[in-house]
């Protein structure tokens, strides 16, 4: 079954996708600040897509909204950060060679397609 109507699974993507950027942007702050401002922005762009679907969907307040993502958001990045640093301290590299890489390519089509 297709799932990319049901707003559960469409909040859960871009709220990944949010957390992947997030940590993108993060590390790569200081050594490409050009492509750590991109990352940002496209953190911005997905969580807010997520909040509108929560909202308009699920009837939520923009409190809900804000409260869901924050938790999920927080989870998530806990992840990218133990997972890259592991990656970082085995290869050098956060996010390749890896399923942040790969989030990261999945999302860079989320958000087009979201634009």
């Amino acid at each position: 079954k297709n799932h990319t109507d049901d707003v559960i699974t469409q909040s859960y993507v871009l709220k990944r996708c949010g957390a992947a950027y997030l940590f993108a942007a993060s590390i790569t702050k200081d050594t490409d600040p050009k492509m750590s401002q991109n990352f940002a922005k496209a953190y911005g762009r997905v969580m807010m897509l997520a909040g509108q679907a929560l909202m308009l969907k699920l009837g939520w307040t923009e409190q809900e909204a804000a409260k869901s993502i924050e938790t999920d958001l927080k989870n998530m990045l806990k992840y990218y950060q133990k997972d890259g640093s592991d990656s970082f301290s085995r290869t050098g590299k956060y996010m390749e060679n890896n399923y942040i890489g790969e989030d990261l390519g999945f999302c860079k089509g989320v958000a087009e397609a979201s634009n």
